[in-house]
């Protein structure tokens, strides 16, 4: 191994992390272009929620065909209801059109619907982030207390995810020219900024997604297998694999993980509620509302 670009580090309290990372601390200051994500175990890897559950993996062609349809499905069923949906002339097409037309997946027309179904509970290969560390705080420190609540089997950790957006993105555009121009693979890392205007909940978060591409064109049923590497795993790949096509040389680091003690929690969702920072502001309505005056009871 090479360089290090994906980088742990564990504190003992909140407040030690937050000396750490806060706009004056020894990380703030390195994190002013990076994007956030907060975990609340350290069971979950870096992957989206369809890629979590390997137990009904049929291989990739078949994942794609349902995520597919699912989209279409939620399209036609939103735009029957009245509701607005971006417009996509493609989502009219079967699955198997769509498969057989374009290269990649997820493509450039499906992006902003795929955003929509991601941010109202249906599974895509959507990685959430947020512009604002306060809203990673959100959701680690929400997640810690609600595992401990319902007392299952998954092990509680708090992890606040720093990627290098700034970076990664340049770096993604320059790949796009070069692979249109060579025939290259996808870059591991693919941003989308939805429509704030169209999507009220990524709005609320600061959101921005990331995923991966997957390359479609002239695939073969038999030996196209779903690609499960974490998002760190990749990005560390960018400099340890030198013979890849997407290898880059001295990158900055690429990806902090930080580690907080579960115990922690109450600490950060205290300091969080004291900012308003609540479900009813990352989900804005009246039923925000109503789940944020649950939420009190977290304290």
């Amino acid at each position: 191994m090479g360089l290090k670009v994906v980088e742990t580090q564990n504190f003992n309290t909140f407040k030690e992390f937050w000396d750490a990372v806060s706009p004056l601390g020894e990380y703030g200051r390195k994190m002013k272009n990076f994007i956030y994500r907060g975990e609340s175990s350290n069971n979950w890897k870096l992957l989206p929620k369809i890629l979590r559950c390997q137990q009904d993996d049929k291989g990739e062609p078949e994942r794609i065909y349902r995520e597919i349809k699912s989209i279409i499905e939620f399209f036609l069923e939103a735009n029957y209801q009245g509701l607005k949906v971006p417009n996509n002339k493609m989502i009219h097409y079967s699955p198997d059109e769509i498969i057989g037309t374009d290269l990649f997946w997820i493509s450039d027309e499906f992006e902003e619907i795929v955003a929509l179904a991601q941010h109202y509970g249906l599974p895509t290969r959507l990685l959430d982030w947020t512009k604002d560390i306060f809203i990673a705080f959100y959701f680690a420190s929400k997640g810690v207390m609600e595992i401990e609540r319902i007392n299952n089997d998954t092990e509680p950790c708090l992890i606040i995810y720093a990627l290098n957006y700034k970076f990664l993105n340049e770096e993604t555009k320059k790949w796009n020219y070069a692979r249109d121009c060579l025939n290259r693979k996808p870059f591991p890392i693919k941003f989308l900024i939805p429509h704030y205007s169209d999507n009220p909940n990524i709005m609320a978060q600061s959101g921005i997604l990331s995923y991966s591409e997957v390359e479609i064109k002239m695939y073969s049923a038999n030996t196209w297998k779903t690609d499960y590497t974490p998002l760190d795993d990749k990005l560390q790949e960018l400099v340890d694999d030198k013979d890849h096509d997407y290898h880059i040389s001295e990158p900055e680091t690429l990806l902090y993980k930080f580690m907080i003690p579960p115990t922690e929690a109450t600490a950060m969702f205290n300091f969080i509620s004291n900012l308003n920072y609540s479900y009813s502001r990352i989900y804005p309505g009246y039923d925000g509302i109503i789940k944020t005056l649950k939420e009190k009871n977290y304290l």
